[in-house]
Parts: C-alpha cells; structure tokens; sequence
C-alpha cells in the first residue's frame, strides 16, 4: 500500500514496520500527539476521509461526534475544507455537558456559535496541504490502525519516541524497503531533518485454523 504522502510527493525517509494486532496500543501516544498526512487544498473533511482514507460514512455519521478544525468545532463535515498547515481532530462523542455542547450537530452547538467553524475564506483549491491530524478515545482505537496503514509523516524525535515505546514489539522492519534491526534504526535516520514517512502493517498471531 503506497504512503498517502507520495500521492503528493515522498518523504525523506520510508519505515515499515510489522507488529501483532494486539501491539498497536503503542502507537496510541504518536496518534494522539498528531502526525502529518497530505491532502489538497480545498477538500472537505468528509473528501479526505471518505475518498482519500476509505472510511465508511456511515462510521462518520454514527462515532465520529466530535471534530475540531484549527481548533473550532465542526458541524457539517461536508463544507469544513482543509488547507496546508490546518489541523484537525477526530473524536467520538465526549464526557459531560461541554463534550455534548462541543459534539457535531449538538442541540447545545448554539451555546458555541462564537467559536463554530463557519468556512474559510482564505481557502485555495488545488495544490499540496499537509495536515496535523490528532485522534482520540474511540475513533483512535477504530481508525487508528487504518491511518497507520496507509501512511503517516512523522518528524525524527517522534519517530525516536516511538522506537523506544515498542522495543520488543516488533516482527519486522524496513528502512527505505530494505530490512533493519530496530536497533539501527535511529542512527540511520539520525541526519533527517524533513518528514519520515512511516506505515504499520498488522499481523494476527497465536491463531489456530
């Protein structure tokens, strides 16, 4: 599966990296302090993550209840669009009445009209974006994984972090398409000052049939 980043050009550096399925609970903190993914300029949110991530809809409409665009809360999905540098987050519904007051299309979102996300007019269509996308509690567990899989853009002391966070975990690895120790990893990347790309593929262990 191609990195989302070489739809809009490569990174300097490319990881791959095979865990178990039941490992990829580590990779929860790099998915919560956020990473890079390439889009286009003017595209919607539901566009990016319908079209270009493959999510179901219907998962939009009945988990993902919280979204923040540039930290302003996101009713319609369909009109919200992205730019370079935007940033967005993907939640399920919160706790309490500011995560109901906050959630898509909430009866309260009239207590929060100031801060809504109401478009952008500085928008361009067409040409590269690169977004920050967080994720969190549900969605994180549910789509967290599939953003892996397909590719994400991390900075060197993320992907560092990383490393010492699954030490132990791993069943393979490669560097640039060629197989590595974990071990080696980090001095190899050491001179890398853009984007590394990064994918995670999942495999089932301990499984009879």
């Amino acid at each position: 599966m191609p990195y989302l980043s070489d739809k809009l050009g490569k990174p300097d550096k490319s990881v791959e990296i095979e865990v178990d399925l039941s490992k990829l609970p580590l990779f929860n903190d790099l998915l919560q302090s956020g990473f890079m993914v390439n889009t286009k300029n003017g595209e919607s949110i539901e566009e990016f993550l319908c079209d270009q991530i493959g999510i179901e809809p219907n998962y939009i409409t009945e988990r993902m209840k919280t979204v923040f665009l540039d930290s302003r809360p996101v009713d319609k999905l369909d009109t919200a669009v992205l730019r370079d540098g935007s940033k967005l987050t993907l939640s399920g519904g919160m706790p309490g009445l500011v995560g109901m007051t906050l959630g898509r299309g909430s009866i309260l979102a009239s207590f929060r009209s100031s801060i809504t996300y109401r478009g952008d007019d500085d928008a361009k269509e067409g040409g590269n974006a690169s977004v920050n996308i967080k994720l969190f509690n549900i969605v994180m567990k549910d789509l967290g994984g599939i953003f892996l899989k397909y590719g994400i853009n991390v900075k060197r002391a993320a992907m560092a972090d990383l490393v010492e966070q699954i030490k132990g975990n791993v069943m393979g690895i490669k560097l640039d398409g060629n197989a590595i120790e974990l071990d080696n990893l980090g001095t190899k990347l050491e001179a890398v000052d853009g984007w590394i790309g990064l994918s995670i593929t999942t495999k089932t262990t301990g499984q009879e049939g």
